[in-house]
């Protein structure tokens, strides 16, 4: 008597079925970390404008935010604010490469990093230089 291939039919439509929703979740979660990601950006920079520097510095990386301090010898609320920020610009390019991510603005070039709290601004105020490394207003160390 020949083994039923029901049992095998059965195992092979539940891995496809399964391997189906892991494909669907994956892009439906691309683009939920791209709007978080451009979320935390529009965020920080809205708080730059606004002059709310605690607010600016809640959305900073710790490394960022104690480079800043440090540099600038002066509270973060205060030191953010003083740093040449470009306004906030209104088309948003977010390229997102597994924990970090770099925004793009029609003003700025912003880097995040993803940390146990979330997205937070590791790099503002960037400005491409050729070949070498972007040159950034505000920067962890």
């Amino acid at each position: 008597m020949r083994p039923s291939s029901a049992p095998r039919r059965c195992a092979r439509w539940a891995a496809s079925a399964t391997l189906l929703a892991l494909a669907l979740t994956g892009c439906g979660g691309d683009a939920d970390r791209d709007r978080a990601v451009a979320q935390v950006t529009q965020r920080f920079q809205a708080a730059v404008d606004a002059g709310d520097g605690a607010a600016a510095c809640r959305l900073l990386a710790p490394a960022t935010r104690d480079a800043l301090e440090r540099d600038a010898q002066a509270p973060c609320a205060d030191a953010v604010l003083d740093e040449d920020l470009p306004p906030a610009g209104d088309d948003v390019d977010t390229e997102v490469y597994g924990t970090a991510a770099q925004v793009r603005t029609g003003t700025d070039t912003v880097f995040l990093g993803r940390f146990d709290h979330g997205w937070r601004v590791t790099a503002a105020g960037c400005e491409a230089s050729g070949d070498a490394p972007y040159r950034c207003a505000v920067e962890g160390g």
